[in-house]
């Protein structure tokens, strides 16, 4: 396994990662791809380049740095994105870091391996303490990001989007030993 910037991915399996969370059901944004094209992963690899350069951001997005975790096949197991500062949007959901991980490699601990590199690049970056938000019923998620040191700041309902999330706080300075379990 290794993590991947996204010019190090293939388009094709992109939309491989993207369409098992659609035959899994999981249809909507998936966490860590926010903004990204479901069906054009050669498109969606470009963006996710460009936001990090701070180029052919949408209106009122900041620049973000997307990784990926590849097996040495290719196959994409999960994807996660380091949003370089807060807005007042990602203060009430989404915060610094959103994750994925592929329904079928889910439980085998990929999530801990995607926060950890999102918390090095943050320390990296000079982001001292960095914002995860996880939906409450995700009891999965919330476990990985205790584990890495996160501190829950509150359950806040986000009334843009009319639905409650828990806000935690994990100081990057701290993360490294914890979130490697």
């Amino acid at each position: 396994m290794s993590i991947a910037s996204p010019n190090q991915c293939r388009s094709i399996d992109y939309e491989n990662y993207v369409a098992e969370f659609e035959a899994a059901g999981e249809l909507g944004d998936i966490p860590g791809l926010a903004g990204l094209p479901k069906t054009d992963g050669c498109e969606a690899l470009r963006l996710a380049c460009a936001w990090q350069l701070e180029t052919d951001l949408p209106s009122g997005w900041i620049p973000s740095t997307t990784l990926f975790l590849k097996q040495d096949d290719e196959t994409i197991i999960g994807v996660v994105n380091v949003r370089h500062m807060l807005t007042p949007f990602l203060e009430e959901f989404g915060g610094h870091i959103g994750y994925s991980v592929r329904p079928s490699a889910r439980q085998r601990g990929h999530a801990s391996t995607l926060l950890s590199a999102a918390l090095e690049f943050g320390h990296k970056q000079g982001m001292r303490k960095m914002m995860v938000t996880v939906d409450p019923s995700n009891e999965a998620s919330a476990r990985v990001i205790q584990r890495a040191g996160g501190i829950l700041q509150d359950v806040h309902f986000c009334e843009t989007l009319q639905k409650k999330v828990c806000r935690y706080w994990i100081d990057s300075d701290m993360a490294g030993n914890d979130s490697k379990s």
